[in-house]
């Protein structure tokens, strides 16, 4: 997986294959999924991404299931990657903003730490087929 973040629009782009772009798909607001000739996700378009950080946490829920191998490899990744992202004064939910604090501070002192945090954020590993 590759990710790249402009700050300045706030966007991200998560590369998961390197594959022709046929189809795209808007799958919830601010994520849209880029499907390649055999309608498997190659990409994943992430906007707003400050403001999202509650719904990106559950973002692996949408991924079908024949996917789930090789997202779950980046899937730590991704997770890093949303907590260095998140701006804590955009976050609604009071727990959530509390569990994403610790985390960054956990990030920034030992990054091995988060693999327990992740799952205390109950950061589901259901995934649901493309409808």
């Amino acid at each position: 997986m590759n990710i790249k973040y402009d700050q300045q629009v706030d966007a991200a782009y998560l590369m998961l294959e390197t594959a022709k772009i046929v189809d795209s798909e808007e799958i919830q607001p601010n994520v849209v999924f880029d499907y390649d000739e055999l309608d498997r996700i190659v990409g994943i378009e992430l906007l707003s991404v400050k403001r999202n950080i509650t719904n990106l946490l559950q973002l692996q829920k949408l991924i079908p299931t024949a996917q789930v191998i090789k997202v779950a490899f980046d899937s730590q990744m991704f997770f890093d990657f949303l907590v260095e992202s998140a701006d804590l004064n955009l976050i609604d939910n009071e727990q959530t903003k509390q569990r994403i604090s610790m985390a960054k501070k956990l990030l920034e002192s030992s990054p091995s730490i988060l693999d327990s945090t992740q799952e205390s954020l109950e950061v589901s590993k259901t995934r649901f087929n493309r409808k």
